[in-house]
């Protein structure tokens, strides 16, 4: 008993030289006390065990296993990085990128004033379907072949006058930004690889017969459905370029098709659409249909 009792306080005269005395936060209800003498900061790796001391006295580092070293080491090649694409620009950028008040050539010049008087109040998809509807038209075969043919063919542009162009503000920014779209539609600078589609959006009556509608062009086909009365028409504009022949009928599928792709973009874009017309008179004068009556001679 004698000597179990040496034992027993030896051990625990060690215990409180290494430990120490105890205290309030060794206890298991007690938060433990966190005072500045007691953080421990940040040290590298290497000097890690060195640093640790048990009341005052070094502790020595614990030896690591020695790792043989294999017996045909193999180098290791890294394998090149692959080359980033290059990130495309938006149309947005195209345009700061181009913007100029000033054309390259007589069919840059064409083109431009189609942009500008024909679409300058769209944004810029809309102005870059106006000038590729023009060069589309003169890569055909089917209208003149060249931009200004185009432009100046009798009965395609209002704003043409005796086949000539009328004067334009080229300090504008909306005429800058019209030779910027002219150029990015002649040079193909935003083709993309994939096919997309081009959408329009008409919402109300047009001082030249036109009437509320919107319309979609994927590939070769085109679909255009007037609000009036949600009639729709399909055609295939690569073989019907004058859109004579209505194909709705014939192939509902993909009239179905481009109508929901229509409409899913008009709720994308937050389209407004027209409300019916209260005061509307059907024996009234028919916008659409009825040419203007001429004013009397001498009438202003």
């Amino acid at each position: 008993m004698q000597f179990s009792y040496r034992v027993a306080g030896y051990a625990a005269a060690m215990l409180v030289a290494v430990l120490g005395t105890p205290s309030l936060a060794w206890e298991f209800n007690t938060p433990p006390v966190i005072s500045p003498e007691l953080s421990i900061p940040a040290l590298p790796l290497e000097g890690l065990h060195s640093s640790l001391q048990l009341n005052g006295a070094p502790a020595a580092a614990p030896e690591s296993p020695a790792v043989p070293a294999p017996a045909n080491p193999v180098p290791t090649a890294l394998a090149p990085a692959a080359p980033e694409a290059p990130a495309r620009r938006t149309l947005a950028d195209l345009v700061g990128l181009h913007a100029d008040a000033r054309t390259d050539d007589a069919e840059h010049e064409c083109l431009a004033n189609a942009v500008y008087f024909e679409s300058k109040g769209e944004p810029l998809q809309g102005q870059l379907g106006v000038a590729e509807v023009v060069v589309n038209r003169a890569r055909s075969g089917r209208f003149p072949g060249s931009l200004c043919g185009v432009v100046k063919q009798r009965g395609q542009f209002s704003f043409v006058r005796g086949g000539r162009l009328p004067t334009v503000p080229r300090a504008s920014a909306a005429w800058k930004k019209a030779v910027a779209i002219a150029r990015v539609a002649i040079k193909d600078l935003a083709d993309s690889p994939a096919e997309r589609a081009l959408f329009w959006h008409y919402p109300h009556y047009g001082n030249q017969g036109g009437a509320p509608g919107a319309a979609i062009r994927r590939g070769d086909w085109k679909l255009v459905e007037w609000f009036e009365d949600r009639r729709v028409q399909l055609f295939n504009v690569a073989a019907d370029l004058s859109e004579e022949h209505d194909l709705a009928r014939t192939d509902p599928a993909r009239a179905d098709r481009l109508r929901a792709e229509l409409h899913a973009w008009q709720k994308d874009v937050g389209a407004r659409f027209p409300t019916p017309n209260s005061r509307y008179d059907p024996a009234g004068p028919n916008g659409r249909f009825s040419a203007r009556p001429r004013a009397a001679p001498g009438a202003r």
